[in-house]
């Protein structure tokens, strides 16, 4: 997965979940539930893109037929953060694994 229009120079996380979901989490809604699995830290470069490396299918446990949901969370702190709560997410994207 590739991140863009991120803060600069920050670090993310790939979270990957079961369940679809709606939480408040940081300056944004977390979309992605139950069982979560921490997949992968990405660090963010000067112009706020990163990308992830490793298998999201190894690292994930993922099987055909199976529905995930994905999102970066990512630090955002300055003045730039929304809420003021020095983080925040991503839209989030569902993957039907076939």
């Amino acid at each position: 997965l590739h991140l863009t229009q991120g803060p600069p120079n920050q670090l993310s996380l790939l979270i990957q979940g079961s369940a679809k979901e709606a939480t408040f989490l940081g300056d944004g809604i977390l979309c992605t539930g139950n069982p979560i699995r921490r997949m992968e830290i990405v660090p963010l470069d000067a112009t706020g893109s990163g990308s992830t490396t490793g298998s999201m299918v190894g690292k994930g446990g993922v099987s055909p037929g199976e529905t995930h949901y994905y999102q970066q969370w990512y630090r955002d702190p300055g003045p730039g953060s929304p809420c003021g709560m020095q983080s925040n997410l991503t839209n989030g994207l569902i993957v039907r694994w076939k």
